[in-house]
């Protein structure tokens, strides 16, 4: 299956290069199938192509594949919950990184500083989980969904801690990161409450929706504001726009 999808790659770029449909290799991405998404790169970089978006679109690809390899060892780790092992690790990584240059690096500090606030959590640490994960969000993601999700995490934090100003700061920018189809009215009524303070009616609707299994984000939404609507205000509300 992999052989043919490469295949059928190479016949696209040899047929139409200015239409190439790059989509298989994200998936192979997607499902952590980084040798393979590299093997299939290798193939259609032996090709003579000269356009130079194209040539960008494959380049971009490559670094997440081999980003994807550097830190497929250390989610491993993670689940094995092998503290001495991720941070030696850890260690290997940042020296990678260090050989690679600035624009593709960059790529590599949001998993980096992201992977480091986890080692901290599992050492109870969650000040430094805190700032790692806030210097992670510095940087541009592959995981668009996961950095959605450390906004909310990092709301969280602070609601938990009674700061519910800079909570509510945290959930802004996260609900301002989400797309919300036409079609989802509901979803768009609980923004716009939202935004303009009106939280208890945002909750509101928010419970009458109440089936959030395709909006794993909308549902932390939920739950936020079922546990913290009472706790929020108004102040500094325009703040971060």
């Amino acid at each position: 299956m992999i052989v043919y999808t490469r295949i059928v790659l190479i016949l696209l770029f040899f047929s139409c290069s200015e239409d190439i449909d790059l989509k298989p290799i994200d998936e192979l991405i997607k499902q952590k199938k980084y040798v393979e998404a590299l093997e299939t790169i290798r193939d259609i970089e032996n090709l003579s192509i000269s356009d130079s978006l194209i040539l960008k679109r494959i380049k971009h690809r490559k670094v997440l594949a081999k980003k994807g390899q550097v830190f497929l060892r250390l989610d491993r780790l993670f689940f094995q919950k092998d503290t001495l092992k991720i941070k030696s690790e850890m260690i290997l990584v940042k020296r990678f990184i260090k050989t690679t240059d600035s624009v593709t690096a960059r790529w590599y500090y949001f998993d980096y500083y992201h992977n480091k606030g986890r080692y901290l959590l599992l050492k109870s640490n969650t000040k430094a989980w805190l700032n790692n994960t806030i210097k992670a969000l510095e940087f541009p993601s592959s995981d668009e969904g996961l950095k959605n999700s450390l906004f909310l995490d990092i709301a969280f934090y602070y609601a938990q801690k009674n700061e519910y100003v800079t909570a509510r700061e945290w959930l802004d920018q996260a609900l301002r990161r989400l797309n919300i189809d036409k079609d989802e009215t509901g979803l768009r009524q609980v923004y716009w409450h939202y935004m303009n303070g009106k939280f208890h009616s945002a909750d509101s609707i928010l419970n009458k929706i109440g089936n959030f299994e395709q909006k794993p984000m909308w549902k932390r939404v939920h739950i936020f504001l079922n546990l913290y609507v009472d706790s929020l205000t108004i102040k500094n509300r325009f703040r971060l726009w």
